[in-house]
C-alpha cells in the first residue's frame, strides 16, 4: 500500500531537482515515514554517495534499512562506470595509473556492496541465485564473509566454475580457459574447503576438463606445471589423475636461474614444487604408493611439511627419509680435531708436549684454526711460548688470561717510552688474522 505524499513532499522534490538524490534525503523521506519516496531516491543515488546512507540510516534512524530500500541502494551502486578510452594511445605510466585507479575504485564498490550485504544474510541466497546483480554478489560473498552456509556456496558455484564468464564451448574447448577455470576454482577451494563437500562432483569435473582439454602435468618439452599439479590436488579425487601427478612431481625442481636475483616476481620452483607435493598429501585419494616413491626427491623442509598430512605408513616413510637426510649432512660435516681438557693432559707425562703438537692445527682451516686457539687458552698447561703461537686477535682478546698477558706486555716494554707508546697504537689497531702473539708482541720492540 502507497503512503499518501504530505504536501511538504514538494520540497524534497524540488531540493531533489535542484541538487540531485542525496543520501540526506534519502534518509529524510524515510523519518518521515515516505518510504515509497526514499526507495526511488535510493535508486537515483550516485554510486559514490551509496556508501553513506546506511550509518546515516543508523545513526538518525536508529533502525535497519528495510530490505526494499537495501535492494535499491544495491541497484544504484551497480551502475555500470564507464571504462575509459584510448588507453593504446597513453604511456605506459599513464596506464599503470588509470589501471590502479579503475581496481582501487572496483575495490572500493566491492565494499560498500560487502556494507549493504553484511547485515542480511538470509538475503544472500537469492541475490546469489537470481538477482539482476548476481555475478557481483558472488564475487563479494565469496571475498568478505569468513564462512558461509551451504546453500550460499551452492549459489555462488557460477563464479567459482567460472561457468558466468566462459568463452570456450564443447565444440571448441580452450587449453587456456580450462586451466584458468583449474586455478580459480583451487583458489575457492583453499579458500572455503566446504566447496569440497557441497561441489565434490562439480571441482572433480572441472579438473577432468581441464586434462580433456589438453592440461598435462608434465608439459612437453617443460618442466612439470607444479601449480596445476597444486590446483589438480584440491579439486579432485580421482586417483588416475592423482597419480600421474604425483609421477610427475617426482621429477625435481629445476636450479633457479640466475635472472631471478634481479626479478624477484619470477617463480620459486622449488617452492611451487613443494607445495605441488604437500597438496597431494593432504589429498586421502592421492595413492600412497606413489607419494612414497618421491618421498626419496624431497628436502628436510618439504618432507616435515608432508608429515602433518601424512597418514601413519606415509609418516614412517617420511621419518625414515628425515634420518637419512640428517645422517648424510652429519657425514659432510667436517671433523675438527679437539684440544684435550685439563683432566685429560694431568694423565699424559708431557701435557706441553701434547698441547705442542696441536699448534699445527693453528695453520689448517679457519674453523680448525678457532677450535685450536680456544682449546689452548683455556688449558692450564698452555706455556707463554704456546700461548704466542695463537693468532692474536684471539689472544687479546680472552678474559681469562688477562693477567697473563698484562705480564707478558710489561716484560716486552718494561721503561722503554717508545714501546709504550708502540703498545698504545697497537692497541686501537685490530691485528692481521694471520698475526700471532709472538709478533704482536715483537712489534712493541721495533716501533719503526
Amino acid at each position: 500500500m502507497l503512503e499518501r505524499w504530505p504536501a511538504d513532499v514538494g520540497l524534497v522534490e524540488a531540493a531533489e531537482a535542484a541538487h540531485g538524490a542525496a543520501p540526506s534525503l534519502v534518509v529524510y523521506c524515510a523519518a518521515q515515514g515516505w518510504l515509497v519516496q526514499a526507495r526511488e531516491m535510493a535508486a537515483r543515488l550516485r554510486p559514490d554517495d551509496v556508501g553513506s546512507v546506511p550509518p546515516l540510516w543508523e545513526r538518525q534512524l536508529g533502525a535497519m534499512i528495510p530490505d526494499d530500500v537495501r535492494l535499491r541502494l544495491l541497484d544504484a551502486l551497480m551502475v555500470p562506470r564507464e571504462r575509459p578510452t584510448e588507453l593504446a594511445e597513453r604511456t605506459d605510466r599513464e596506464r599503470d595509473e588509470v589501471l590502479k585507479r579503475l581496481k582501487a575504485q572496483e575495490q572500493r564498490r566491492k565494499h560498500m556492496i560487502w556494507d549493504l550485504l553484511e547485515p542480511v544474510p538470509h538475503l544472500w541466497t537469492g541475490l546469489a541465485q537470481d538477482s539482476e546483480h548476481a555475478k557481483s554478489v558472488r564475487s563479494v560473498l565469496l571475498e568478505y564473509p569468513e564462512e558461509l552456509p551451504d546453500d550460499v556456496l551452492a549459489a555462488c558455484l557460477p563464479t567459482v566454475t567460472m561457468d558466468d564468464r566462459r568463452t570456450g564451448s564443447k565444440e571448441t574447448p580452450s587449453r587456456l580457459e580450462g586451466d584458468l577455470r583449474m586455478f580459480i576454482a583451487a583458489r575457492h577451494a583453499r579458500r572455503r574447503p566446504r566447496l569440497r563437500v557441497v561441489a565434490a562432483d562439480v571441482l572433480r569435473q572441472i579438473a577432468q576438463d581441464a586434462v580433456d582439454d589438453g592440461w598435462t602435468p608434465r608439459p612437453r618439452h617443460l618442466g612439470p606445471d607444479w601449480s596445476g599439479i597444486a590446483d589438480l590436488a584440491v579439486l579432485t579425487d580421482d586417483p588416475v589423475l592423482l597419480s600421474e601427478a604425483a609421477v610427475a612431481a617426482a621429477e625435481p625442481a629445476r636450479p633457479a636461474s640466475p635472472i631471478a636475483r634481479y626479478y624477484p616476481d619470477i617463480p620459486d620452483e622449488a617452492l611451487q614444487r613443494s607445495n605441488a607435493v604437500v597438496a597431494l598429501a593432504a589429498n586421502p585419494a592421492t595413492p600412497r604408493a606413489e607419494l612414497a616413491a618421491l618421498l626419496p626427491t624431497l628436502d628436510e623442509q618439504t618432507l616435515r611439511r608432508v608429515l602433518e598430512h601424512a597418514d601413519e605408513d606415509l609418516a614412517q616413510s617420511c621419518r625414515v627419509q628425515l634420518d637419512r637426510l640428517h645422517q648424510e649432512a652429519v657425514a659432510h660435516q667436517p671433523r675438527y680435531v679437539a684440544v684435550p681438557g685439563d683432566d685429560e693432559l694431568a694423565d699424559n707425562a708431557d701435557p706441553v708436549a701434547v698441547l705442542r703438537d696441536h699448534t699445527r692445527y693453528l695453520r689448517g682451516p679457519a674453523a680448525q684454526r678457532d677450535v685450536t686457539a680456544e682449546g689452548l687458552l683455556r688449558s692450564h698447561y698452555t706455556t707463554p711460548e704456546l700461548l704466542g703461537l695463537i693468532p692474536a686477535r684471539r689472544v687479546l682478546g680472552y678474559a681469562g688470561r688477562a693477567e697473563q698477558i698484562a705480564e707478558m706486555i710489561i716484560e716486552v716494554c718494561g721503561d722503554q717510552l717508545d714501546r709504550w707508546e708502540a703498545f698504545a697504537a697497537a692497541a686501537q689497531a685490530k691485528p692481521p688474522a694471520s698475526m700471532t702473539f709472538k709478533a704482536w708482541l715483537a712489534q712493541l720492540t721495533d716501533p719503526s
